[in-house]
């Protein structure tokens, strides 16, 4: 026990309490480390915390909290994470409910890389879907001008030859540093998290992986993309449940607006036109929802 990793697992749940059980009983299978499983259920409005009890009753080092009110991905995982500082663990994972661990030493593995790199504040394996292939993840912080450009169909057709394509990371090289990692799969230290103050809790969901990218560069700590290492995940199989795409593109254009202005610190000119942007985005999305509508043959099959 004593040469085992400590690390706090942090899930946050909404609605999904399935898929929060099924992850815990995934987590069982992970070896050579010792686990504290911290559940925060974020006011699922379905009695999800009844269920979680119900099923997970009476587990040993599993920690089931119930937020006040759905403050969001980042207020949601703030609860457990600050829960976790009283455990003492030295590492901690922030798991979206809808990922599975296939490799039984992952988590181990993570920690003796993470143990390697004294900078390194955050570690993420390769994400795949739920078929084993692999979702690209861009490595650097999106700039100005991608935000815009990307920000609606008319834009991403006028600038499409202007801009370059995203950056990804190079698989070639088994552990690669990065500015940017996925939010479903969070590995850290828990002294370097705690150090930068966690996640921005002005956000209510998207943007928290550039935010927290923006804190590293802040602090001089490095993320790192560990290449030779994998999970899956059933990529926003929550959200997708609850919102629809124009309410998930509102809450996307938000909290970009929010990253642009408190951390890019645009200037007064350039956030008048990226939100202008969003704005004809939003439109733009509605027009094409409506024309769905009178024109079934132009909705996605």
């Amino acid at each position: 026990m004593d040469n085992q990793s400590q690390i706090a697992v942090i899930i946050l749940n909404y609605n999904s309490w399935q898929d929060t059980v099924t992850l815990v009983k995934n987590l069982a299978s992970q070896q050579e480390v010792a686990l504290e499983i911290i559940i925060v259920d974020n006011a699922s409005p379905n009695d999800s915390l009844r269920s979680l009890q119900e099923q997970l009753d009476n587990q040993a080092h599993l920690h089931l909290l119930s937020a006040p009110g759905n403050g969001g991905y980042a207020k949601g995982n703030n609860i457990g994470l600050r829960f976790g500082e009283a455990l003492h663990c030295e590492y901690g994972v922030i798991l979206n409910n809808d990922v599975m661990l296939d490799d039984p030493l992952l988590l181990k593995k993570l920690s003796s890389v993470s143990s390697k790199y004294p900078n390194c504040g955050f570690i993420a394996p390769i994400m795949e879907n739920q078929a084993g292939d692999e979702i690209k993840h861009i490595k650097k912080i999106p700039g100005y001008w991608k935000d815009l450009s990307e920000s609606s169909f008319l834009s991403r057709w006028l600038f499409s030859k202007l801009l370059s394509k995203s950056i990804y990371y190079d698989r070639t090289n088994p552990v690669e540093e990065v500015a940017m990692i996925p939010g479903s799969f969070i590995f850290f230290k828990y002294a370097l998290f705690k150090q930068i103050g966690y996640f921005d809790e002005t956000t209510f969901l998207y943007g928290e992986e550039r935010i927290l990218a923006m804190k590293c560069r802040e602090y001089h700590l490095t993320s790192m993309i560990c290449t030779g290492l994998a999970y899956r995940h059933c990529h926003g199989k929550t959200i997708s449940s609850f919102h629809n795409t124009k309410s998930k593109m509102t809450l996307v254009l938000t909290s970009f607006l929010y990253f642009d202005k408190r951390y890019r610190k645009s200037g007064f000119v350039r956030h008048l036109v990226l939100e202008l942007g969003f704005r004809y985005a939003v439109v733009e999305l509605s027009v094409i929802g409506k024309l769905q509508s009178w024109l079934p043959f132009l909705s996605p099959r």
